[in-house]
């Protein structure tokens, strides 16, 4: 059965080169038009070519519903976002979706291919844990909570202390509420603090006037989750959770653009479609882009782990981290 990245080497999208993933291997389109016309082509009757654009358009389409739907839900609007594309096949659509969304800004960072590790690389250690504890606000027990949290907070405590010093610990206290018949509850701060030793015991913040502060924050926070409030209503608690973090040197992070803006040289050419029919499209490799490199659409960038494509109408720039802007012609770099 062909898949999704079947029809991006059929659309030219990916390179069937030797060079392909830095050598590591080496794509074949004989078996993948075989699939293609077996499965697809054949039974609606077109040619291979144009059922592998009818995937790569089906493709599109779903994810950037997706992103439509999620960005609603939030009451945001995409254009005033930046895509974030990582992963070996992101940046590959990142483009036209974004032109779909309106967003006029793609970044695509050198460490895409190893994004979710560069994340784990450079994340905080931490425990974040919560206990059920499901009560009308008003009948809330204050001694109930500060019971769940310093249970929390002990085995917090007791797992960081695994890591690293407890100097300098930064603890949140939440609970999480919702609305009576909501299936979701949202997370509220209760407290925050840096534990330093003089502060590890400080718990003056669980008080008589704790519950009705939580609440009151819920409806603040209900409201610009979803824009509006129901005050009327009483809220329910279902949950205690605690965060707990140490601090960590993180990787350092360039940015910028201070690099001399030059014109990035081709290596060569292929033929592929990037949506508005196939058509020699130059190639560029990812590793001659140095900093202030620009490269004009349409293209595709191969990189030793992703490939980068830009589409008709955007161009790329290469910034200080030698990462990669995907901007709309006649944008410039935030």
């Amino acid at each position: 059965t062909p898949t999704v990245t079947d029809a991006n080497l059929l659309l030219g999208l990916l390179s069937d080169e030797p060079g392909f993933a830095g050598g590591s291997l080496q794509l074949r389109r004989e078996g993948v038009v075989e699939a293609f016309d077996r499965h697809v082509a054949g039974p609606l009757g077109c040619t291979v070519e144009e059922a592998a654009f009818d995937c790569w358009r089906v493709v599109n389409a779903n994810m950037t519903q997706a992103v439509r739907r999620l960005t609603a839900e939030r009451g945001t609007d995409p254009r005033d976002l930046t895509l974030l594309a990582y992963g070996g096949n992101g940046p590959v659509f990142a483009a036209v979706q974004a032109q779909e969304l309106g967003i006029d800004h793609v970044l695509v960072p050198k460490a895409s291919p190893a994004f979710s590790a560069l994340g784990a690389l450079a994340a905080l250690p931490g425990v974040d844990e919560e206990r059920s504890y499901l009560t009308p606000a008003s009948r809330a027990d204050p001694a109930r909570l500060l019971a769940l949290w310093q249970e929390l907070d002990e085995r917090a405590a007791q797992h960081l202390a695994t890591v690293g010093s407890l100097d300098a610990r930064h603890t949140r206290f939440q609970v999480n509420l919702r609305y009576p018949g909501q299936n979701w509850s949202l997370t509220v701060e209760a407290a925050s603090r840096e534990v330093d030793g003089a502060g590890a015991g400080d718990w003056a913040f669980v008080n008589d006037a704790l519950v009705s502060r939580l609440v009151e924050r819920f409806h603040e926070v209900h409201e610009r989750a979803y824009g509006h409030r129901r005050p009327a209503e009483e809220p329910e608690i279902t949950g205690v959770r605690l965060v707990s973090q140490l601090p960590v040197a993180a990787p350092p992070v360039r940015g910028g653009f201070t690099a001399t803006a030059s014109d990035a040289k081709p290596r060569a050419r292929r033929r592929a479609h990037l949506g508005d029919g196939f058509r020699e499209t130059p190639v560029f490799s990812g590793a001659d882009l140095t900093p202030g490199a620009r490269v004009p659409g349409p293209a595709i960038i191969d990189e030793s782990f992703t490939t980068i494509v830009v589409h008709p109408g955007w161009h790329a720039r290469v910034d200080d981290a030698a990462d990669v802007h995907l901007l709309r012609d006649g944008r410039s770099q935030r």
